[in-house]
């Protein structure tokens, strides 16, 4: 068996990964650390995890980050949020962790003589942390490579994040499949020294439960009372940055009227039963949700996860997640064309529309749009895409036959909504700046 080393939190993502590495073949080494964190819990929880999957070794190194502070995670005098995702790189970030984890890692497997590290780092909900991206993680791969005796010699040492990508939902699917017992795992910031907080918002708060779903943005834990699922891999209560089904045994399998609202700041949909006017339920998404949009053909709901890059799709009857399309690069607002042919995507950070296939979502075509590409709209003969440009007080035409753009006029400051007249004879622009 080739040797990996693995870095376990002794959360739910890195008991994961560890299973992940174990069903590759590998001779696991878990790699801990105790750098000043406020609880010790998840460290214990660790040693059990290490122990239940048959690591080889695991060991746990002291960092001390909490000299520096810096961090509501090593820092007392920095409270944990409890208020859902906040914008911008949290409070509980902490400065250059996952650079010195993995460096170390890399020294460990290199006296191992292992070319394989693995690290249960998320991108689709790493919420702000800016060393989870996928970047991050090709970056130090190929610093890895140039900076150890191993890649220079021409062993070719590997960065694994085999969760990178993947939801909540998908990465306790595949750790279920894989015998991951998340009964022994803890992840919450504000836990006691058991691995237990108080839950403080429902009519079982007096109740302590330990929390085990691993949330980095939040403290609050979600107590998920109906689910079978959570009962058979023995999660007692969910750590959510964002609110999940509260109470599902009072919520209809498939409410007769169902509204589903986007919640961007909170990355969450709610569902609201438009008989008595009430949110019935709340589900994550993603990180960065921005826009919504039924398909052609009313059987889906489709929402643009902007900082994930990808779609995810609704059923509008009963508010349940159906499928993702992964691969489409900074989706904002969302179009088909009049014949469904063609699924239009502006991306507004990165200065372009992409138009795909409307169905495979292959990539058709990509083009630079001047700056911060919003809002759109079709003509009713579906000859011209319109885009409004936020920060060039523009609108963009584009061809939907040659997929190039047909011209660019000024229109106003800061245009964002655009719709077309009923006769086709007009664009009605919406304008947000002054004058």
């Amino acid at each position: 068996m080739k040797p990996a080393v693995v870095l376990l939190s002794g959360g739910l993502d890195s008991a994961t990964c560890f299973a992940i590495a174990r069903s590759q073949g590998h001779a696991c080494y878990c790699l801990s650390f105790d750098y000043g964190q406020r609880h010790s819990a998840e460290l214990k929880a660790a040693e059990k995890v290490a122990r239940a999957l048959g690591a080889v070794e695991h060991r746990t190194l002291n960092l001390a980050l909490a000299q520096f502070g810096g961090s509501a995670l090593t820092d007392t005098r920095i409270a944990v949020p409890t208020a859902g995702v906040q914008p911008g790189i949290p409070v509980t970030y902490v400065p250059a962790r996952n650079t010195i984890m993995l460096s170390l890692a890399l020294a460990w497997a290199e006296v191992l003589g292992s070319r394989d590290i693995f690290v249960g780092v998320n991108a689709v909900d790493y919420s702000g942390y800016p060393d989870c991206r996928p970047d991050y993680i090709a970056a130090f791969e190929a610093m890895a490579n140039l900076a150890t005796r191993a890649g220079v010699e021409g062993a070719r040492l590997t960065i694994h994040a085999p969760l990178i990508d993947l939801s909540k939902a998908e990465i306790i699917g595949k750790g279920i499949r894989l015998g991951v017992d998340y009964g022994l795992t803890v992840s919450c910031y504000q836990a006691d020294t058991d691995g237990l907080r108080p839950l403080r918002f429902l009519p079982l708060a007096r109740r302590r439960l330990c929390c085990r779903r691993h949330r980095r943005s939040d403290s609050l834990c979600t107590l998920t009372m109906l689910t079978d699922f959570f009962r058979q891999v023995r999660l007692a209560a969910a750590c959510a940055s964002l609110p999940v089904f509260l109470a599902s045994a009072s919520v209809h399998a498939a409410p007769p009227n169902l509204a589903i609202a986007l919640n961007s700041a909170e990355g969450t949909i709610s569902l609201i039963d438009t008989d008595t006017y009430k949110v019935i339920g709340k589900t994550p998404v993603c990180k960065e949700p921005h826009h919504l949009m039924p398909t052609p053909d009313d059987k889906s709901l489709i929402i643009a996860c902007a900082a994930s890059n990808q779609l995810v799709f609704f059923d509008p009857l009963t508010g349940k997640e159906q499928k993702r399309i992964r691969n489409i690069s900074d989706p904002y607002q969302l179009g088909f064309s009049p014949d469904s042919k063609l699924f239009v995507a502006t991306s507004l950070r990165l200065d372009r529309v992409d138009i795909y296939d409307a169905a495979d979502f292959k990539l058709k075509a990509r083009l630079p749009a001047p700056r911060t590409p919003s809002h759109m709209a079709f003509d009713a003969g579906g000859e011209f895409v319109f885009i409004t440009l936020q920060d060039s007080n523009e609108v963009m035409a584009i061809s939907l036959k040659t997929l190039k753009t047909a011209w660019v006029i000024p229109v106003g400051p800061t245009p964002a909504g655009i719709v077309m007249t009923p006769d086709n004879r007009y664009l009605l622009v919406a304008i947000m700046g002054e004058g």
